[in-house]
């Protein structure tokens, strides 16, 4: 799904390894025809979807282009079938987390309102994603046992000055 998102119109999409050119590799890579076949064709049909059409297959690696014309390509579904939580699978904070930190772009701020017993676990999460983060008490006082963490999305690179270890600012 990320290749969909980032990929503009005219870009390529390489693929190298299984399952591309499985039918003279099928031994080697110790799989079934019928497996790598079926992986290879529901590639395909993904890859559809994402309007991208095949350009080439040459030995293990395999191109496709996205569609520059945008009418060519299958209609979106207005619900997405990909859920990250619901009632029966329960969602892991940190799996949320790391996808806010996907989406969002640096120096983009959130605002998390919880029991500080969950906040103080979020900024520890979120200092060890490189995020600033302040907590701040709630508006009726500091005895109330909600509080608002504000956290906002650094802009880094990695070099020699960088550390594996960012302190967060403000109180906490």
């Amino acid at each position: 799904m990320e290749v969909d998102r980032v990929l503009r119109p005219g870009g390529y999409w390489v693929l190298s390894g299984p399952p591309i050119n499985w039918k003279a590799n099928y031994q080697a890579w110790q799989r079934t025809k019928e497996d790598l076949e079926a992986e290879q064709k529901k590639i395909e049909e993904i890859a559809e979807l994402f309007c991208l059409e095949k350009y080439a297959e040459i030995r293990e690696i395999a191109i496709w282009r996205k569609r520059i014309n945008a009418d060519s390509c299958p209609g979106r579904q207005d619900e997405p079938s990909v859920k990250i939580c619901d009632s029966v699978n329960d969602c892991k904070m940190k799996d949320i987390l790391l996808e806010m930190d996907r989406i969002l772009r640096p120096e983009g701020t959130v605002l998390f309102h919880d029991d500080v017993d969950a906040l103080v676990k979020i900024k520890k999460m979120t200092g060890g994603m490189r995020w600033n983060s302040m907590l701040i008490d709630h508006e009726d006082g500091p005895l109330v046992p909600k509080k608002i963490l504000v956290a906002v999305k650094q802009y880094w690179v990695a070099g020699e000055k960088n550390t594996t270890m960012v302190a967060s600012s403000g109180a906490s």
